[in-house]
């Protein structure tokens, strides 16, 4: 992210803020010409508003560094985090998910509104963290008998619609990727296990656009972008629900998941 605003790991808020609004300037949709780029202006648009989202806010910058570079100029003089930091970290994360879904609330039902009228994207469900299906559940979800819930997850799990749904433009979701990327960096969204590398983070995503149900899967480094036909719940079955690959792995390597789903507070988002 600091790469892509072209900034230093020390960086102030202010120079962020000077950064961020001398780039979006030349790449906003609206201000570029029709024969101006096409695709990788986009692109590089969807980057720039990923970073920025990130590095402009206090909590989701310390996370993002700590989890990057082991240390962030935000924290202390070493960057150092202990059981008590951590603790209070993840505080710091519910709260401020909880201030961005009520400050996202006119701007998510204008959003609504918007795709409603044109049969656009409305999301149905979102669900973030270890999407893993704990043992008790595994056999009765392979079976595609029903869809798989939150209550058959590992977790911990948070439903993160509202803040989804607020980051549909144009009909649309574009979230870039990357090594260094996050959703947990996203508006509304945090990370339910900050600073454990061991857990895999997911999102699935159950949709509707032009009247049909979609469904998707991605990493937390994945790229998510949608609408696309090959997302469609073909008519007349259940949506599978979130299937992650780390299922399978267990199943061929003989090792099973926990046996119960962890459970985390969320932030309100629906």
């Amino acid at each position: 992210y600091y790469k892509t605003l072209g900034l230093s790991f020390n960086a102030t808020e202010e120079e962020i803020r000077r950064q961020y609004h001398s780039i979006v300037r030349t790449l906003h949709p609206d201000r570029r010409r029709p024969s101006s780029g096409g695709g990788e202006g986009l692109e590089r648009f969807h980057q720039v508003q990923s970073a920025w989202r990130c590095l402009s806010d206090p909590t989701r910058r310390l996370l993002y560094d700590l989890r990057n570079f082991g240390r962030s100029s935000l924290n202390s003089q070493t960057g150092a985090v202990d059981e008590v930091a951590e603790a209070r970290l993840v505080a710091m994360q519910i709260e401020q998910a909880k201030r961005d879904v009520n400050n996202m609330e006119v701007q998510l039902q204008k959003v609504l509104r918007r795709e409603r009228a044109a049969r656009g994207v409305i999301i149905k469900k979102a669900l973030y963290g270890d999407l893993r299906l704990h043992k008790d559940s595994v056999e009765e979800c392979l079976s595609g008998s029903r869809t798989i819930e939150a209550d058959d997850l590992v977790g911990p799990v948070l439903e993160v619609s509202g803040p989804l749904q607020c980051l549909v433009e144009q009909h649309t979701i574009v979230l870039p990727g990357g090594s260094s990327a996050s959703k947990a960096d996203l508006p509304g969204f945090y990370n339910p296990t900050p600073l454990n590398a061991e857990v895999e983070l997911s999102l699935y995503v159950l949709y509707e656009f032009k009247g049909m149900l979609h469904e998707v899967l991605v990493g937390d480094r994945e790229t998510l972008s949608l609408p696309y036909r090959r997302h469609v719940v073909p008519p007349g079955k259940v949506p599978r629900g979130p299937f992650t690959p780390s299922n399978v792995a267990h199943l061929r390597g003989g090792g099973a998941p926990p046996s119960a789903p962890t459970k985390r507070p969320s932030a309100g988002a629906s």
